[in-house]
């Protein structure tokens, strides 16, 4: 058995798959959750992922749950490095305080489902 959470149709929203021993592995969409931005850092080498990072989105001045990128999870298991952020107002802005410390802040524009930062706080990679 077995189970991982992924946004697996790219509509903003985690999904599910199971897998069972024996049995067919089902993928549950989810079709009623909110929308959120799925967030990925290109890090320095050696740390492409940005591994001990924070994350946040920032909207109307306030900011949403902030996230820890992980390594790893423990039992052979894996985090992603690139989770959905939500925000309860129109998104603004991406903030990130990187391993190093350093903090950069990202205007993050309207409609985006996917976005790419790297180190500087420079957009990467933008899907709408």
């Amino acid at each position: 058995r077995g189970s991982a959470v992924s946004d697996f149709d790219r509509d903003g929203r985690w999904d599910l798959v199971v897998g069972r021993h024996g049995r067919m592995t089902r993928l549950y969409r989810n079709r009623s959750g909110k929308r959120g931005v799925q967030v990925g850092l290109v890090g320095a080498d050696g740390n492409q992922a940005g591994v001990g990072a924070r994350i946040g989105l920032r909207g109307g001045g306030v900011m949403g749950p902030i996230r820890f990128i992980s390594g790893g999870s423990g039992d052979g298991g894996q985090d992603t490095v690139r989770p959905i952020l939500y925000c309860d107002q129109p998104i603004d802005e991406l903030w990130v305080k990187w391993p190093n410390g350093v903090e950069t802040l990202t205007s993050v524009p309207a409609s985006v489902i996917s976005i790419l930062v790297g180190e500087k706080g420079e957009i990467v990679e933008i899907v709408r």
